[in-house]
């Protein structure tokens, strides 16, 4: 994902200063609130990445993203719909935090520019600028007919001056049909693929079901399954595999049912299974566990390996506590046509907030496609107090493991109570069927 040592600590960087800016201007522009506490300043300790400085004091990105949300007169966009489906609506609110002491007529211009650099609005506002926190407008933009990035640009201008500026993006995905066309029996419609190196011609679907919420996604989006598996004795070739599809594993008895075994056979001649959301399988007390390895004395934090695995695949699976918080772990996704559309390359915003997952995966040989790196990386030289940032953990939260002559897909994106409502979550799911 990033070539260098360099590259991926700027991009932790870049990713904590716009948290810390974001955080600033949400409080900020709080009317209930009189002030707020950061912490913490430098880089030390178990917070080896929270600072503003590094560990010699020298300024990082956040530094100068906590100046920005910190002016004396401060533009704020706000918004709750990061990505909306293609010809829907998404509503971004401006504030005026004013502690300046400027005041009286001023002019407010707001552009939103569509994925192909057009301009597609641009509104001139009057206002009149007073002390403290100002709700200016809410600018609702409809019928969104690109699929792509939009920016929202506020400009503050008094006496054709320019005050400050602030920038705000929203993504737009279209909905799975009009995207691709169906998917009658598994197969791919001509014209449809949405990557030249997306199969052409994938297998027909099977389907494990237990909650449903994931049959009923797929007859919605008229993909056509089977729930009645082959004949256990009856082992499919690699040229005629099929794709299983297993809802997700929750509890001890999801793992006992029959048609796991099935499955397994399935794929040791030739399938492949995806397993849609693979999370502490067998452990629904995990969080008490893990709580009782802490109270043993054991370094056990985000990302940290854990004495909790399974093996009812035959190999060991090593679960990490992967949940996002303020500054780490570092969820991302590869280049891959399985996130196609998702801007993949980078490490995950808070557009893929409600797909993130809570833990991830550590298997031995398996390609990871979409990963989770859990150790702060805020520097690139030895500090004492600092030594773990050195050694960063890595898990997967996507990834491929060859079974026989087939291959097992896990995921552990939060898909299944997302999706029809999370438009990652649906082209997500619909990528996973389409390319692996």
């Amino acid at each position: 994902v990033f070539p260098t040592y360099e590259d991926a600590l700027r991009e932790t960087q870049r990713v904590q200063a716009v948290s810390v800016r974001r955080m600033i201007e949400a409080l900020r522009s709080n009317q209930l609130l009189a002030g707020y506490i950061y912490t913490q300043l430098h880089d030390n300790d178990y917070e080896c990445n929270a600072g503003i400085l590094d560990p010699l004091f020298q300024p990082k990105l956040a530094y100068y993203a906590a100046q920005e949300a910190n002016r004396k007169i401060r533009i704020v966009l706000e918004t709750y719909e990061r990505v909306v489906y293609r010809n829907g609506e998404f509503n971004v609110t401006i504030y005026l935090v004013n502690d300046a002491g400027i005041f009286g007529s001023m002019e407010m211009e707001l552009t939103v520019t569509g994925p192909d650099g057009k301009l597609i609005r641009n509104d001139m506002l009057q206002i009149q600028a007073r002390e403290g926190i100002q709700e200016i407008y809410t600018m609702v933009i409809r019928n969104a007919g690109q699929e792509g990035m939009y920016i929202t640009k506020a400009t503050l201008y008094s006496d054709k001056k320019i005050l400050d500026t602030a920038l705000y993006t929203n993504q737009v995905l279209s909905p799975l049909k009009e995207k691709s066309g169906s998917i009658p029996s598994g197969r791919i419609t001509s014209g449809s693929k949405i990557s030249d190196s997306v199969k052409a011609d994938p297998p027909s679907f099977y389907l494990v079901d237990f909650k449903g919420k994931v049959q009923d996604w797929m007859a919605m989006n008229d993909i056509e399954f089977k729930t009645k598996l082959p004949d256990r004795n009856n082992s499919r070739s690699s040229t005629d595999a099929g794709f299983y599809v297993v809802e997700p594993i929750e509890n001890e008895d999801d793992l006992k049912d029959s048609r796991i075994p099935i499955v397994l056979e399935q794929v040791r001649g030739g399938a492949t299974a995806l397993f849609v959301e693979l999370p502490l399988i067998c452990l629904s007390d995990a969080d008490e566990k893990l709580q009782e390895l802490r109270d043993r004395g054991k370094y056990v934090c985000w990302c940290s390996p854990t004495d909790l695995e399974t093996d009812v695949f035959g190999f060991p699976i090593q679960y990490l506590d992967s949940k996002p918080r303020f500054v780490g772990p570092y969820h991302y996704f590869k280049k891959h046509p399985v996130f196609d559309g998702l801007d993949a390359g980078h490490i995950l915003d808070d557009r893929f907030s409600r797909v993130m997952p809570l833990a991830s995966l550590k298997i031995e040989g398996a390609e990871t496609l979409g990963g989770v790196f859990g150790t702060p990386i805020g520097y690139h030289f030895n500090i004492k107090g600092c030594e773990k940032a050195r050694n960063p953990r890595f898990g997967a939260d996507l990834c491929t493991v060859k079974y026989g002559k087939g291959k097992l897909v896990f995921s552990t994106y939060r898909l299944e109570n997302n999706l029809g409502v999370d438009p990652v979550a649906d082209r997500l799911l619909w990528n996973m069927l389409r390319t692996l």
